[in-house]
This record gives structure tokens, sequence and C-alpha cells, in this order.
């Protein structure tokens, strides 16, 4: 017992005599993180992590039309009106893909399913994609459609391609703000161009599916 009293009380004093010479003494944090692939599209604004958007009226992509009379030649969604400022619904797209790397350059396509002809909806599209993670944000441009209503077709339509430059695009996204209406005639001309050439909305209930789909390779 006494033994094993002696080295403790040794290494005791070791201990303290090596302490009290030590000019210097440093140790080291290490920490390591993963980024998972981010490659996302979403409603503007997202709740919980964007500021609101007065000027966004339908943030969670839901439209809503009133009541149609065959006698109208444009009828907006619910709460909007013609030169109001505002749009129907904004969308974020959202990579965190290097940039720069050609294999990695995608775009947004979209396109429509539903009971209502092609020829009777419309949707604006402002030519403006905005990079918000520079604060004011800035147009990138990339549209790729003419500013002006064109008809919303049931095959792809390509809305916009990212540029080498800007294919990160998180944490705050690149907007891109869209509006929709529908023609009861199913005749429409914008600027000179005929946009709709089809038939006059019968009495009944009508809806469609508007689904944006983002890729590589686009």
């Amino acid at each position: 017992m006494k033994k094993l009293i002696l080295v403790v009380l040794a290494l005791v004093v070791a201990g303290m005599f090596n302490y009290a010479l030590a000019a210097s003494d440093t140790v080291t944090v290490t920490a390591s993180a993963t980024v998972t692939s981010a490659f996302d599209l979403a409603f503007y604004p997202r709740s919980g992590i964007d500021a609101a958007d007065n000027n966004i009226v339908f943030p969670t992509g839901a439209l809503t039309f009133p009541a149609i009379s065959g006698a109208e030649a444009m009828v907006y969604p619910s709460n909007r009106a013609a030169n109001d400022g505002k749009s129907d619904i904004g969308l974020l797209f959202l990579s965190n893909q290097a940039n720069n790397v050609t294999a990695n350059r995608w775009g947004v396509k979209l396109s429509m399913s539903g009971n209502i002809p092609s020829d009777n909806i419309i949707v604006y599209i402002n030519g403006q994609a905005f990079n918000r993670n520079v604060n004011p944000a800035v147009n990138l441009g990339g549209v790729q459609q003419s500013v002006g209503w064109h008809k919303v077709e049931t095959s792809d339509m390509l809305l916009y391609r990212a540029d080498d430059n800007h294919l990160l695009t998180t944490p705050w996204g690149t907007l891109v703000t869209l509006s929709f209406a529908i023609i009861p005639s199913g005749k429409f001309t914008d600027n000179s161009v005929q946009i709709c050439n089809g038939n006059p909305l019968s009495a009944g209930s009508y809806n469609a599916s508007i689904l944006f789909t983002m890729a590589n390779g686009v």
C-alpha cells in the first residue's frame, strides 16, 4: 500500500514541475461539416424565412378567379386589377451548384394541365429575374421569353436559364414573378401578335394546374 502511495505522489510532483517550466501551450479545435446539395423551387415569400411582400397576391400559388361572364375580354384573378403593380406569384430558384461549371447549368420550364383549353389561359412574363443574394436585388436576365402575355401551353415552355456565373443562388434565391389571366373568348392579341386563337368558354367549372420544373441541362 505504501508503495502505491509513493508512486502517485511522484507523478503529481512531476506534473506540477513540468507545468511550471512550460513557456507556452496550445490546443486545437477541429470542425468539419458537409454541405448537402440544394436544388429546389419554392413559392415566394417563404413563410418564416422571407419578409412579407404585399406585391405578391398568392404566395402559396393557389389562384382563384371570380365568376366569369363570357362577354369579358380578360379576367384577372380575385383581388387583382390591370396595372395594379402586383404579381400573382413569385418563384424562387434555389441552387448551390458551383458557378462556372457548364455541366451544372440549369433552367426552369412551365406547362399546364387541366380541363381549361390552352387558348383560354395566358401568363404575363416580365422578362426579369432578380438575384436576391445582394441588397438591393439586381436583375440577372436569363428569362427566355419576351416581355408580355403568352399562351400557357400543355407542352414545356422554357421560362428561365441560369448563366454560368449565377448557378449558385442560395440562400435567398433567384426570383421571377408571374401573373395569369383567363380569356373567355379564346381570342387574344398582344402587341399585334395573336396569342390565342381558340373558342369561347362554355358554362361550367374549370381548373388548371401550372407545373414548374427545374432541371439541369435545359
